[in-house]
């Protein structure tokens, strides 16, 4: 499969990152060491499970030299080609006024969300990007290669 699409939605589509998911950064990150992030995603589907098999992830920042570098898009199963099931959301149908349902109604979602902690988005932060401001991307494939992205943020990389 070729996942320069999926980078192009990573850099490009923050619209569509799922309503609450989220992605959590470190504020800093030195450059030589591991860059390593917290992905948080939700499933607001009130009927379908979601499977994630697989991590997307990428760096992009300057390189050096006044270029832009760019690290990824990095395809990841889980280790031992692990897979995570997230639940479907809790769907309830309420009324717009109680008892009397036929002024219409409308759904009440609880979205399920999980944690995938420690992802690590580049084994080593280039040293050209060193005293810069780099910006990582990650989101998470399900089994049926659906990309869901959980978000961008920047973050300072330090000599």
């Amino acid at each position: 499969m070729n996942y320069k699409n999926y980078l192009i939605l990573l850099v490009l589509s923050s619209a569509t990152v799922a309503e609450a998911s989220s992605l959590i950064c470190p504020a800093t990150v030195k450059a030589g060491t591991q860059l390593t992030v917290t992905v948080n995603i939700t499933n607001e589907d009130c009927s379908n499970p979601l499977t994630i098999d697989r991590t997307v992830v990428s760096l992009i920042g300057n390189s050096g030299s006044g270029t832009i570098g760019l690290q990824g898009p990095f395809v990841t199963p889980f280790a031992n080609n692990f897979s995570t099931l997230i639940g479907h959301a809790k769907c309830t149908t309420v009324p717009y006024t109680a008892g009397h349902p036929e002024w219409g109604t409308y759904t009440k979602v609880i979205p399920t969300t999980h944690s995938f902690a420690n992802i690590v988005v580049i084994g080593k932060v280039p040293s050209g990007m060193g005293g810069t401001l780099a910006l990582a991307n990650a989101g998470v494939l399900d089994t049926n290669n659906k990309l869901i992205i959980a978000g961008q943020c920047y973050i300072s990389v330090t000599k």
